[in-house]
């Protein structure tokens, strides 16, 4: 169903300790703010997600207006 997006690390440096992961994002913010537990704005705004949550909107948002209807 096309749910979940990925986000690839921007590079590779193979000489740094630290590991870069892909970053996962669920595209539809009513279901991650349902798995999260916010119903309200009060709840979301109180939220330690609230920032993840934002950063999802926009991502999504910008793959939206950048990606052609037909594909990737």
């Amino acid at each position: 169903m096309l749910l979940i997006r990925t986000l690839r690390p921007w590079s590779d440096n193979v000489g740094k300790r630290l590991i870069k992961s892909s970053k996962v994002y669920i595209r539809h913010s009513g279901l991650t703010h349902t798995l999260l537990n916010i119903s309200s704005l009060d709840d979301l705004l109180g939220h330690p997600g609230v920032g993840a949550s934002w950063e999802g909107k926009v991502f999504i948002r910008v793959v939206k207006t950048s990606v052609p209807p037909n594909g990737f």
